[in-house]
């Protein structure tokens, strides 16, 4: 039988897959379009709003500095220390006192991350956008997830009521501290944790051992702990026991060897015996009467921190990360420890507006209560439902009901941003003092002055060398009474030095220059 074409063509072998491929050439080959950015809002979205919430913090921090009206010493401090990270020297802050190594003080590497941009900008500016730059970064994983399991505009709500929570505003208007870089990576590794990306969340945690020595304990052992109770207890393990190490070795190994007592210096700030001395051991009894010292104030403050989330927080185990941040801070006798100022509640904002967002996510995935269920329970599941649908919305606007409350009330009073002949009598009394020089100044200059020089701050004991320039402002020298012949002071702080007067004005501004 004859076959047709078409069967002969069903039936011969299709040898093309035996040629070898055409060669290509640069004029054959195809011509690829390059991809396009994705500039969609979903992606632009939480940088945007990372922006908006820096131009905020910025307008209150960069008035302040601008001013001259420093909160602390603090901002002197960084700044010399991340100048001396900057160009690869060990970080000896005179600003904190002669010869003082400030990893004696508290263990904080991370922050000679702001170092090279430091080299490119070396002014005290640069460390205030690196602060704002990581308060906004922490928006940004809670509004991804936000929009992804609860809607956009929830998600959105969350990261603003993140942002403009009072812990970042007390802790923007305190200048700048190391725990900056704890508040994103909380963000990010607790992130990770809800979305099962066990492995990412302990890495993030790790990072916080080398931001302050008392997140390991505090943060990164709560989040080894979520990790064993959510199945994985290997990883879990690992990272609690590295967080607990990593503090333990910092708090009684590196800071005592590094500090010139040899002693971790906080432990005295409860008021108990220091533990890391001779005897020294803290009793139990003496850390739960300290909790319970003024134990209004200090529920005050769980109240506040409960509010600023509308209470979300409460519908998710993650809430209680918080606890022992809190338990370290209301052991102390020191009031601003567990107050509402400094920066001292800045760490919080991430686990609890985290666990607001979990909160909501847990309410809306509730189950139908069975037949019969008791009137309480009847009654928490009305709750419940309400914070699953109004949650994130009732958390942003107790965040701008609370704004006039906090360090943003600044922004609509004119005297932050009002710079007046004795602010340019400070820059100009600055502007005689070249670069590179042992100078000594009073707190408000301590900033700006330690970015060019090797700074010494007045109200310390006097360094061994007399300093060449000495830049003083009576007003705020922080002595009783003021000084009144700053020569014959200086002059008597540092026998044998002689000083001439370069500048003195009306305002009580002083620049001093050693003739011998």
């Amino acid at each position: 039988m004859v076959s047709t074409n078409a069967d002969e063509a069903s039936e011969s072998p299709d040898t093309s897959v035996l040629e070898p491929p055409e060669t290509v050439t640069p004029e054959t080959a195809p011509r690829l379009r390059p991809a396009r950015p994705n500039w969609s809002l979903q992606t632009l979205g939480p940088w945007l709003l990372v922006a908006g919430l820096m131009t905020a913090y910025l307008l209150i921090s960069l008035a302040r500095y601008y001013r001259f009206a420093p909160t602390s010493w603090d901002l002197g401090l960084f700044t010399e220390e991340i100048k001396q990270y900057a160009h690869f020297h060990a970080p000896i802050d005179d600003a904190r006192a002669p010869g003082y190594e400030i990893l004696g003080e508290h263990f904080s590497p991370i922050v000679a991350l702001v170092g090279p941009f430091f080299l490119l900008f070396p002014t005290p500016v640069t460390v205030l956008v690196a602060q704002a730059f990581l308060f906004g970064l922490g928006a940004v994983p809670l509004v991804r997830y936000g929009a992804e399991r609860i809607g956009a505009g929830a998600g959105y709500a969350i990261g603003v009521a993140y942002g403009l929570s009072f812990g970042l505003a007390e802790a923007v208007d305190a200048d700048f501290h190391e725990i900056a870089f704890a508040v994103p990576v909380i963000s990010f590794s607790m992130i990770a944790l809800l979305r099962g990306r066990y492995r990412q969340a302990a890495l993030w945690s790790l990072l916080l051992l080398f931001c302050k020595e008392d997140l390991g304990i505090t943060v990164v052992l709560p989040i080894g702990i979520a990790l064993i109770l959510w199945g994985r207890t290997l990883l879990g393990a690992v990272v609690a026991a590295a967080g607990t190490a990593g503090s333990l070795l910092e708090i009684y190994w590196i800071i005592p060897a590094l500090n010139a007592t040899h002693q971790y210096e906080y432990w005295n700030k409860g008021g108990c015996a220091d533990p890391t001395q001779p005897g020294g051991a803290k009793p139990i009894t003496c850390l739960i009467g300290q909790s319970m010292q003024s134990a209004g104030g200090k529920m005050e403050l769980v109240f506040l921190l409960l509010a600023i989330t509308a209470f979300v927080a409460l519908r998710s185990p993650l809430v209680l990360f918080a606890v022992p941040n809190l338990a370290s801070r209301f052991i102390t006798t020191n009031s601003t420890f567990w107050g509402t100022g400094w920066h001292y509640n800045a760490v919080l904002m991430p686990i609890l507006f985290v666990a607001a967002a979990d909160g909501i996510v847990r309410a809306r995935s509730a189950g139908v209560l069975p037949p019969g269920a008791g009137t309480l329970r009847r009654w928490a599941r009305g709750v419940s439902g309400a914070m699953g649908r109004n949650g994130a919305v009732a958390t942003m606007a107790v965040a701008f009901a609370l704004v006039p409350q906090f360090a943003y009330n600044q922004l609509f009073d004119p005297n932050t941003f009002t710079f007046d002949p004795r602010t340019q009598a400070l820059s100009h009394a600055m502007s005689l003092v070249p670069d590179g020089v042992m100078v000594e100044t009073t707190i408000n200059m301590l900033a700006p002055l330690s970015a060019r020089d090797d700074a010494f701050w007045v109200g310390n004991a006097a360094a061994p060398v007399p300093p060449e320039y000495v830049v003083f402002d009576q007003v705020v020298s922080g002595f009783s009474p003021p000084i009144t012949d700053v020569p014959g002071f200086e002059q008597q702080r540092h026998p044998g030095a002689h000083y001439a007067i370069v500048y003195q004005d009306g305002f009580g501004i002083y620049v001093l220059h050693r003739t011998s």
